[in-house]
């Protein structure tokens, strides 16, 4: 099969994905901390407006799309999902909920600094990969 790239909403896709189908799943979803900036001149800019589906009380997207990640992975394959040192313990749960087990967290240095909150925290050079399996690998 060649690579084909879908634009769609991920819940209405992933469902014609049949099962035991994908080789490996690397994502980078909403990490659930109502990130925006305040610090561009152009307010304009995307990155002034809160993410969709990023508000830190709201899992029901994950809560569902987690169990169709497990439905479409081949037996022992990987999920490689991209958080947030701040919501790693929202996702942890929901990830073995959906079936997996997880094997390691990766901390990705980026050598770079977030701003942090400019009043009382340092900004963050790192996000958090939790690395899970379907299966035992």
């Amino acid at each position: 099969m060649i690579n084909t790239i879908t634009q769609g909403n991920c819940l209405d896709l992933i469902k014609t994905i049949p099962d035991n189908f994908v080789d490996l799943i690397c994502t980078d979803p909403p990490y659930l901390i109502n990130y925006k900036t305040n610090h561009r001149k152009d307010k304009s800019h995307d990155f002034c407006s809160e993410i969709a589906n990023d508000a830190p009380s709201d899992v029901s997207l994950f809560e569902q799309l987690l169990p169709e990640y497990y439905r479409v992975l081949k037996d022992n394959t990987a999920l490689y999902l991209f958080t947030s040192s701040k919501t790693i313990d929202i996702f942890k749960p929901l990830v073995e909920k959906a079936g997996f087990n997880i094997k390691n967290l990766i901390i990705w240095v980026k050598n770079n600094w977030t701003a942090g909150d400019l009043k009382n925290q340092y900004g963050q050079q790192y996000e958090i990969i939790i690395y899970a399996n379907k299966g035992l690998c």
